[in-house]
């Protein structure tokens, strides 16, 4: 399955994956695979998804501000967290290989939810 997730990113950011090793990409997908299980992100679709978020992101992504927070809702299962947040991504990278994992009818609906969460934050803060 790590295979087929290193073939995704190489078709959707061949130029990032022709500087790396076949091997370090490899292993850069497996270790987020293991470190998304290890949170949660136990299906097919979650693994995947979080393998494609940590090459764009970083393997950290899921530690950054707004992505700990969204993430942290209980209002989706663990795949839709992930997808919902890669819907968001798209919005800011045009790539039609990215674009092909998410349904797209919900991009609105992500923009919307993050929107309202920015709003929500500056409150939080201004009350303390």
């Amino acid at each position: 399955f790590s295979i087929e997730i290193a073939q995704f990113l190489l078709d959707a950011f061949p130029e990032e994956c022709l500087q790396m090793q076949s091997n370090d990409l490899l292993e850069q997908v497996s270790n987020a695979r293991q470190k998304g299980r290890s949170l949660g992100y136990d299906t097919e679709d979650a693994q995947f998804y979080f393998a494609v978020l940590s090459f764009m992101g970083g393997s950290d992504f899921d530690e950054k501000p707004e992505a700990k927070s969204f993430l942290s809702y209980n209002h989706f299962d663990p795949a839709t967290k992930l997808e919902k947040w890669l819907q968001g991504v798209c919005r800011i990278i045009a790539n039609p290989k990215l674009e092909s994992l998410v349904d797209k009818t919900e991009v609105a609906h992500i923009t919307a939810f993050a929107h309202a969460e920015h709003i929500i934050a500056g409150q939080d803060q201004l009350q303390r």
